[in-house]
C-alpha cells in the first residue's frame, strides 16, 4: 500500500512540474508576443507622425522647392511608406534591411540628394527614422537602405 502512495505521489509531481513549466513557457511565448506587437505598434505610430510631418513640410515649402527638391520629399515619403507597411506585415527580413556593397552608389546618390535640398526638416526626419528602425532592427541606417531601394523619383 505505501509503495503505490509513493509512486502516485510521484507521479503526481512530476505531473505538476510538467504543466507548471509548461504554464511558463506559454506565459513567457505570450508575454513577448505581446511586447513585440506593442513595440512594433508605438515604432509606427512614430513613423506615421513623421510622414505627417513630412508632407506638412512639403505643402508649406512646395512653391519655394526646385523639382528635384520635391522628388527627394517624395522619396523619402515613399520610404516611410515602405517602412511602415514593413512593420505591418508579420514577415520581417532583416537580412533585406543590411546594406550591401552594391548599394553604395545609390545611397550615396541619396545623400547627395538629401544635401542639396538643405533641408534641415527632411534631415530631422530620416535621422529619426533611423534612430527608430535601429531599435527595432538593430542594423545601421535601415531607412536609408529602405529609401534607397524604393528610388523611384
Amino acid at each position: 500500500m505505501r509503495i503505490v502512495i509513493t509512486n502516485y505521489i510521484e507521479v503526481t509531481m512530476n505531473a505538476e512540474l510538467i504543466i507548471g513549466t509548461a504554464f511558463l513557457f506559454v506565459g513567457h511565448f505570450t508575454y513577448k508576443q505581446v511586447y513585440v506587437k506593442t513595440k512594433r505598434l508605438s515604432i509606427q505610430r512614430h513613423l506615421f507622425a513623421l510622414q505627417c510631418s513630412l508632407r506638412d513640410e512639403l505643402v508649406q515649402q512646395e512653391e519655394n522647392l526646385e523639382e528635384e527638391n520635391i522628388k527627394t520629399f517624395l522619396m523619402v515619403d515613399n520610404g516611410l511608406n515602405r517602412t511602415y507597411q514593413t512593420l505591418s506585415s508579420s514577415m520581417r527580413a532583416r537580412h533585406s534591411l543590411k546594406a550591401s556593397h552594391s548599394d553604395s552608389n545609390r545611397k550615396s546618390h541619396f545623400l547627395k540628394r538629401l544635401e542639396q535640398t538643405r533641408s534641415p526638416q527632411l534631415t530631422s526626419i530620416i535621422q529619426k527614422a533611423d534612430e527608430l528602425l535601429r531599435q527595432e532592427f538593430n542594423v545601421d541606417t535601415p531607412f536609408t537602405r529602405i529609401v534607397v531601394d524604393s528610388n523611384e523619383y
